[in-house]
């Protein structure tokens, strides 16, 4: 967990969506390939590193995977109406890429492989939750 106290985990929670800037929705694809020189928002960054091979980067990717889905899950009980889409844009090509990811080599990297896909469930999970829409999609009744 990110944080035990309430009131910093929804800060750094608020300040990591905050720094947010719409860009080039064509470079989100690219993420994890992207130098992380050239990327200086901690959202993106964070999506960055969640997108790196678990072979390469060690644990590196499963505690952005943890950041990301502490992220999401307190901007959804928080029920503040960011851009939500916007976010999507850059999240959702790095997730589809690490849900992948073939599970073959040794055990060991079968078992990073598979945390990094549990996690990423997870957190696809917590996004499902968020209240995209402004109004209901439809009236009951």
């Amino acid at each position: 967990m990110l944080c035990q106290e309430r009131e910093v985990r929804v800060k750094v929670c608020r300040a990591i969506l905050a720094t947010f800037q719409l860009q080039d929705q064509s470079a989100f694809p690219n993420l994890a390939t992207t130098p992380l020189s050239q990327i200086s928002d901690p959202l993106l960054a964070s999506i960055h590193w969640a997108g790196q091979s678990t072979d390469n980067a060690g644990l590196a990717p499963l505690g952005a995977l943890d950041l990301l889905h502490e992220v999401y899950e307190a901007l959804v009980f928080s029920h503040d109406r960011v851009h939500h889409d916007k976010h999507m844009a850059a999240l959702l090509p790095t997730l589809l890429h690490v849900l992948n990811v073939p599970l073959e080599g040794d055990n060991n990297t079968i078992q990073r492989r598979c945390s990094a896909m549990v996690k990423c469930v997870k957190l696809l999970n917590s996004i499902l939750f968020m209240p995209i829409w402004p109004q209901p999609l439809y009236q009951v009744g």
